[in-house]
């Protein structure tokens, strides 16, 4: 997977100030959004996909269940089908990246680094699933497609927060 902070600088879509560093940047979807996605018949056949979705289905369900409810500086995020969420060394930004990352559309949300007490990510064999914990002790949880620099974006809010 290609370098996000320099694709990002390279398709600058603004919303960060001259002065900021641009530390950390990651792609992700709703939490269970990659369990959940629905399956093609044209390569398992109709059973094979309506079994897989109804599989798929409750899997997401449970994902969404053990999350919990969000509430909170959490409740405040976007609702955004495909985010990009980019760290500089003042605050965590949020653009809408349903055209990807060489489009992206925004800002649309922006945290101070204070509210954020930190990120934490767990691999699972097809995705990831990255969690914004926020100073009031809200999180919310985000799939992540694989091959992201996650240990990266995680460093990166610890030296703004130090910084």
């Amino acid at each position: 997977m290609p370098d996000l902070v320099k694709m990002f600088r390279k398709h600058d879509p603004g919303g960060i100030h001259p002065d900021e560093q641009v530390l950390g940047v990651v792609l992700v979807q709703p939490r269970a959004s990659m369990i959940g996605a629905e399956g093609n018949a044209a390569f398992g056949g109709v059973i094979e996909t309506v079994a897989g979705e109804a599989i798929r289905g409750g899997m997401a369900k449970r994902a969404l269940q053990a999350e919990g409810e969000v509430v909170g500086d959490a409740a405040t995020w976007p609702p955004l089908e495909n985010a990009a969420i980019v760290i500089t060394g003042r605050r965590l930004v949020v653009y809408d990246a349903v055209k990807g990352l060489r489009k992206l559309q925004g800002p649309v949300g922006e945290y101070l680094i204070d509210r954020i007490a930190g990120i934490t990510f767990e691999r699972k064999a097809i995705y990831n699933v990255i969690r914004v914990a926020f100073a009031d002790g809200s999180t919310r949880a985000f799939d992540s497609g694989k091959g992201q620099r996650l240990e990266e974006l995680v460093e990166a809010v610890v030296w703004a927060k130090a910084g």
